[in-house]
């Protein structure tokens, strides 16, 4: 097979088309030695940047105020103009997860109140492995720390098992796994960045703070499922209760296994 050289009498694009402004093989723009002033160069760093800002703000505005939007571009083959879901969810997972590991008033996996109630039952406190915990001889802190740290990792597992749930039932509208699980990430992402914007609502009052991201996380929920998978409204009301029930039994299954770990090893 014959190597195939660049013309050396064409020098604005090294590679494939160097008549044309921007080369149709690889994107290459085409070259002006201008283009090496140090305006231009400062020109340059100024439009990479906006242009990365920009496509992390769009995608906040749209994973924000249009639920189901970006997860229905991302299933239409657009990519380019947004963060794509995976790295978006470890962005904002990291933020949430650093700001909430600062913040005890907005824990909500405390072992010592659960403790304190389970004290109260004579069974229990005959549990040979829970009898010693029963008092506040340990780190609750630590603990408590230890817990949230297994949760964080273990709510990766949902995310799957949700999205291969919903993947069996809606097959026919949406056939990879891929798009389902493109979903859910969008929905989690969106749930973290809620969480992380109410943290001052949380710290100030953990009732009202739960309240009210229940209803909102409620709503987005609804409105995605509508979009994305193209319900009705009451359809979708309907099928986010027993996806609420899986979650909640789920999240409890996996708090009372991360309890009973934790608490074994001290």
């Amino acid at each position: 097979m014959a190597l195939k050289i660049s013309n050396p009498t064409k020098p604005n694009c090294p590679r494939c088309y160097p008549d044309k402004d921007f080369c149709p093989e690889c994107g290459e723009k085409k070259f002006d030695p201008t283009n090496l002033l140090l305006r231009n160069f400062l020109k340059d760093f100024f439009n990479e940047f906006t242009d990365v800002d920009s496509k992390f703000l769009r995608t906040l505005y749209f994973l924000s105020f249009k639920p189901g939007f970006l997860s229905e571009e991302y299933s239409k083959g657009i990519h380019v103009h947004y963060i794509k879901p995976l790295r978006l969810f470890l962005i904002i997972g990291v933020i949430h997860f650093l700001a909430f590991g600062l913040s005890r008033s907005a824990d909500l996996y405390r072992i010592d109140g659960t403790l304190s109630i389970l004290s109260q039952f004579e069974k229990i406190k005959e549990w040979a492995w829970l009898k010693p915990h029963l008092s506040t001889s340990f780190d609750v802190v630590q603990v408590n720390q230890s817990i949230k740290d297994i949760l964080s990792v273990l709510i990766y597992f949902i995310l799957f098992v949700i999205s291969g749930i919903y993947f069996q039932f809606f097959k026919k509208r949406r056939a990879y796994y891929s798009e389902h699980l493109v979903l859910f990430l969008h929905i989690i992402s969106a749930a973290f960045l809620r969480n992380f914007v109410l943290l001052p609502v949380l710290m100030y009052n953990i009732v009202l703070g739960i309240a009210l991201l229940t209803f909102i996380n409620l709503v987005y929920v609804v409105l995605a499922l509508k979009r994305f998978y193209g319900l009705s409204p009451a359809h979708a009301v309907l099928i986010i209760f027993p996806t609420m029930l899986v979650v909640g039994s789920l999240m409890l299954f996996f708090w009372v296994m991360a309890s009973v770990v934790t608490l074994w090893r001290y």
